[in-house]
């Protein structure tokens, strides 16, 4: 998957998080898009169906919690990585594909979105198995 049309949905109430994380990330060469809280996250989810998500866990309108099992639920979009950034480092979803924990430096998240981006390309295009 080539970097530059890899679209990263950042989904975090926190505007000075996702200003900054969105900044990094562009400029790495990644379309970005954000959401302020669960719902608008959710339905930008839903309409983009970006190559990965970055969400938080604590958001307002529909929990992050809530926001990842709609999306790991739903066909369109069960596919997309979601890659956790919380403040809580105790939580550990079992449906999403890493966890970050907040203050999270820019180059480790810009770090972990291109492992994450480049294991679901590999599975991606490994397909099913010839018969």
């Amino acid at each position: 998957m080539d970097i530059r049309q890899t679209h990263i949905l950042i989904v975090d109430d926190s505007e000075d998080e996702r200003n900054m994380h969105a900044y990094y990330l562009t400029r790495k060469g990644y379309r970005v898009s954000k959401a302020l809280d669960g719902e608008e996250g959710l339905k930008k989810a839903l309409a983009l169906e970006p190559d990965i998500i970055v969400l938080d866990l604590w958001l307002p309108k529909i929990s992050g919690w809530g926001v990842l099992l709609r999306l790991k639920s739903a066909e369109r979009t069960k596919h997309i990585p979601v890659l956790i950034v919380t403040g809580d480092a105790s939580v550990q979803p079992q449906e999403c594909e890493g966890l970050l924990t907040k203050p999270c430096p820019p180059d480790e998240l810009g770090a972990e979105v291109a492992r994450r981006v480049r294991g679901h390309a590999a599975r991606r295009s490994s397909g099913p198995p010839l018969l």
